[in-house]
C-alpha cells in the first residue's frame, strides 16, 4: 500500500506541473490566439474549447485594484487575475460572473488567483475590507495571536483518505499529509 500511495502522490504532482506549464496557445478560425498561459495558471479545458472569444471586464473596487492577464478569451482557457489590497485592507469577496456563470476564483498564493474561462462574457468584481488586528497578529489569520499557531482542518475526499501528522502548527512548521487512494 505505500507503494500505491507513493504513486499517487507522484501522479497528483505530474497533473499540477502539467496543468501549470498549461497548454500552447490554440489559434480560432479568425487566426486570434487566447493569452500565454503562465506558471500556476490552470491549464485548458479541452472540453470547453470552442470558436470565438468572450469578454472579460473587470469592475474598479475601492480599496484594491484587480487585474486579469486577458481582456477576452475563449472558453476553457485559464485566466489569472492579480488582486492588489491598499494599505491597511485585505481581500473580501472575488466573484466571475457572467448570465450562467458564477465562479469562485481559485487563490494560488501571492494576490493570484485562477479560473478557467466559460463560454459566455463574465465580469469579475472584488469588494476589499478593513484588516483586523486578528489578521496583522502573529497568529493572522484564525491563528492563536499569541503562540502563532493555525489550525490544521482536513478535509475528508471520497474515495479515498488523507491524514495530517498534526492538528495545528505555527507558520513555517512542515506538515505531513498522507493520501492513500481507495482500492477498485
Amino acid at each position: 500500500m505505500r507503494f500505491r500511495t507513493k504513486s499517487f502522490v507522484a501522479v497528483l504532482l505530474a497533473l499540477c506541473l502539467i496543468a501549470s506549464l498549461g497548454v500552447g496557445a490554440l489559434a480560432d478560425e479568425n487566426g486570434s490566439t487566447p493569452p500565454e498561459p503562465v506558471a500556476g495558471e490552470p491549464a485548458p479545458d479541452p472540453g470547453l474549447q470552442e470558436t470565438g472569444t468572450h469578454t472579460i471586464t473587470v469592475t474598479t473596487p475601492t480599496n484594491g485594484s484587480v487585474t486579469s492577464n486577458a481582456e477576452s478569451a475563449t472558453a476553457g482557457i485559464g485566466i489569472t487575475l492579480t488582486v492588489t489590497p491598499a494599505a491597511g485592507y485585505e481581500l473580501g469577496t472575488l466573484t466571475v460572473t457572467g448570465t450562467t456563470a458564477n465562479i469562485t476564483p481559485t487563490d494560488c498564493g501571492g494576490g493570484k488567483y485562477t479560473f478557467i474561462m466559460p463560454a459566455e462574457n463574465v465580469t469579475v468584481s472584488a469588494t476589499f475590507v478593513e484588516e483586523t488586528e486578528d489578521d496583522e497578529g502573529e497568529g493572522g489569520e484564525g491563528g492563536d495571536p499569541m503562540t502563532g499557531e493555525h489550525a490544521i482542518t482536513v478535509t475528508l475526499p471520497t474515495n479515498g483518505t488523507v491524514t495530517s501528522n498534526a492538528e495545528s502548527a505555527t507558520a513555517g512548521t512542515g506538515i505531513t499529509l498522507h493520501v492513500t487512494p481507495a482500492t477498485g
